[in-house]
């Protein structure tokens, strides 16, 4: 299969596809492709985030999740991504304060709740991350 050298979205979706096979290096490669192509590109940013932190590369996945920010404020992935990132570098306040932004701009978002919780979970605070936990199944019952 071959890709539009130039089309950054596909590129982008070609990230988003290796990552979801569990193919996270090969996804770096094509979420680096689309930020060549368009260095604004905040899914990808995000994507990369998403990709470093799994392979353990966590301060790399910060600086990904940041460059999102900077282009967008409110991009609520990034704001859960960086907490998901700074929970697994042991910064559990620095996490809450993630998911706390990215549910400022969304509050029904499940993941960021179920972030926080776990963050909390760590902290001790059980009654609140039950809490977390709690909403994030009420919004999402599956989850």
């Amino acid at each position: 299969m071959t890709i539009d050298s130039n089309d950054s979205y596909a590129h982008n979706g070609m990230g988003s596809t290796l990552y979801e096979l569990g193919r996270k290096e090969e996804a770096l490669a094509s979420y680096r492709n689309a930020l060549e192509i368009d260095p604004d590109y905040t899914d990808a940013h995000a994507g990369m985030g998403s990709a470093l932190s799994d392979l353990g590369r966590n301060e790399e996945a910060l600086s990904s999740y940041r460059k999102a920010l900077t282009i967008d404020p409110n991009y609520k992935y990034a704001h859960a991504g960086m907490g998901l990132a700074l929970d697994d570098l042991g910064r559990k306040e620095e996490a809450l304060a993630s998911y706390r932004k990215a549910l400022a701009i969304d509050p029904n978002y499940n993941i960021a709740h179920a972030g926080m919780g776990n963050s909390l979970k760590h902290l001790g605070r059980f009654d609140e991350a039950v809490t977390s936990y709690h909403w994030a199944i009420q919004i999402d019952h599956n989850y």
